[in-house]
């Protein structure tokens, strides 16, 4: 039987309720967003051109390769500190998208960063 998750570190991929979770914390993605995060994933940190991402996310659509773009910039926005400054899902230069998995190992955070995202306070139940 597949797998009914996949666990890439602080990102885990809910493959029977097609949900994600990163850091702990569900993300809303559409299904053009979940697709396309999947077949990132699959490709195991491997870079993929934009036809080929178009061809594993969407295998029935006609749509232009570019419009991979407008999909990774919203993506982006919901799974990136900064989208401006991509370190999750990142550009590779005259290739397409790559997704870092070395990023999200729990420990290759610096402090740097987890000052950006302080831990929620615990509440503990009496």
């Amino acid at each position: 039987a597949p797998p009914a998750s996949l666990d890439y570190g602080i990102l885990k991929i809910d493959l029977v309720q097609r949900r994600v979770r990163l850091r702990g914390q569900l993300i809303e993605l559409t299904p053009q967003e979940y697709s396309l995060l999947y077949v990132l994933a699959q490709a195991d940190g491997e870079p993929l051109s934009r036809s080929e991402l178009l061809r594993r996310a969407w295998p029935d659509s006609i749509d232009n390769p570019r419009t991979i773009d407008t999909h990774v910039l919203s993506l982006r926005k919901k799974v990136e500190v900064d989208p401006r400054q991509p370190i999750l899902i990142q550009t590779v230069r005259n290739v397409g998208y790559r997704l870092n998995l070395e990023m999200l190992k729990p420990d290759s955070w610096t402090p740097r960063l987890n000052d950006q995202h302080p831990p929620l306070s615990v509440r503990v139940s009496s």
